[in-house]
């Protein structure tokens, strides 16, 4: 539903719907619980992408060592919400804190994709991070992409 609201271009309902969810999915399953991470970490790219830098730093802050203890430092979830703190970084005029991240991420995954998933260099997920590493060295985007928060299918 919050996919629907943004592309309405009504992000702020969007952004109540979402902040609802991941606070019911925290008190009835638990800080930890698999679901709560998920509507944690799209609580933080919703953030980021309406602006709310500072409060999505936070919350990303927050949500990557529970993703590590419970999912591993290399789990596809874990290295997204890494992507989506370095994205926090540049975006706040840090690009060294946000470069290493990013090309950490991309080697990462492109050795996953290699051994585990055979799919190469050419996979979405691969490419989607790749341009990153090297748009950090510019000026930091103005207002990000709506669609960057939405999980891929």
């Amino acid at each position: 539903m919050a996919a629907v609201l943004t592309d309405l271009h009504r992000e702020p309902e969007a952004l109540a719907l979402v902040r609802a969810v991941t606070g019911e999915r925290a008190q009835d399953l638990g800080l930890d619980h698999p679901a709560t991470l998920e509507a944690t970490a799209t609580l933080a790219s919703l953030l980021s992408a309406s602006g709310e830098q500072a409060e999505a730093e936070r919350m990303y802050d927050d949500l990557l060592p529970r993703l590590v203890q419970r999912f591993g430092r290399d789990d596809g979830r874990t290295l997204d919400a890494r992507v989506g703190l370095a994205r926090v970084h540049h975006r706040f005029g840090r690009p060294d804190d946000a470069e290493p991240v990013l090309r950490e991420v991309l080697a990462k995954r492109r050795l996953r994709l290699r051994l585990r998933l055979r799919l190469g260099d050419n996979y979405p997920d691969t490419l989607a991070v790749q341009t990153d590493p090297d748009s950090v060295t510019g000026p930091a985007p103005e207002k990000p992409a709506r669609w960057r928060w939405r999980r891929r299918r």
